[in-house]
């Protein structure tokens, strides 16, 4: 629906971190606040209803109202988490600091750890690629970036770039190989013609932080 989106602002008060959660239905001319959310860095939505939430100290929610509600799930995990992305409304990973990756499989009821062997990582962004049966790619500070195929531990990548990135996105899952493109600090870009097997940067001649992107359909 081109009419409505969501996004997310910082409402922190006395009692600590706290989110307003954003919402417009007339493609951003004006936006309300249909619900509080008290710890929330990352928003994502597979259809107008089902949402999920994921932020401080391992929190992650999930509404199934448009955002009228929010309620809690359970995390494995007590790091902040950063990002949030679901493929369906059963299928979804999570990744934020020292390491955090989440996933389900079943809208959230459960999640499992798939922690990072480098704990000292922080991961800003993560993006599933859906042509290649449930491949997971996440990055963040200094270029880091990692991926895991079904079944495999999460593998290291070196993308050659050593600012933070915090955006990234792949094309859609009918495109292949895959495209795709990570965005960060001091104005970085870069962009991968295979899945994020390899990265090339691109020169915006901007040193802007770049906080993420987003993909055409077409």
């Amino acid at each position: 629906d081109s009419q409505i989106g969501w996004a997310l602002a910082d409402a922190s008060d006395a009692f600590g971190p706290a989110t307003a959660v954003l919402k417009t239905t007339d493609g951003g001319a004006t936006w309300s606040s249909p619900a509080p959310l008290r710890s929330g860095r990352s928003l994502d939505f597979v259809d107008t209803q089902t949402g999920w939430a994921a932020g401080y100290s391992g929190s992650i929610a999930k509404t199934s109202d448009g955002g009228a509600t929010w309620v809690g799930q359970s995390s494995p995990v007590t790091a902040t988490l950063n990002a949030v992305d679901f493929v369906d409304a059963r299928t979804g990973w999570a990744a934020g600091e020292n390491g955090a990756i989440v996933k389900t499989t079943d809208g959230g009821a459960i999640w499992t750890s798939q922690a990072y062997r480098a704990p000292d990582v922080r991961f800003f962004a993560v993006a599933p690629l859906e042509n290649l049966g449930g491949y997971s790619y996440a990055v963040g500070a200094l270029g880091n970036a990692a991926s895991m195929y079904p079944g495999s531990d999460w593998f290291h990548h070196v993308t050659g770039a050593t600012d933070t990135l915090y955006g990234l996105a792949f094309q859609p899952p009918w495109w292949f190989p895959q495209q795709g493109w990570a965005v960060g600090a001091n104005g970085t870009i870069l962009k991968t013609a295979d899945g994020g097997g390899h990265w090339l940067r691109a020169s915006p001649g901007i040193s802007d932080t770049l906080y993420s992107v987003a993909l055409g359909g077409g």
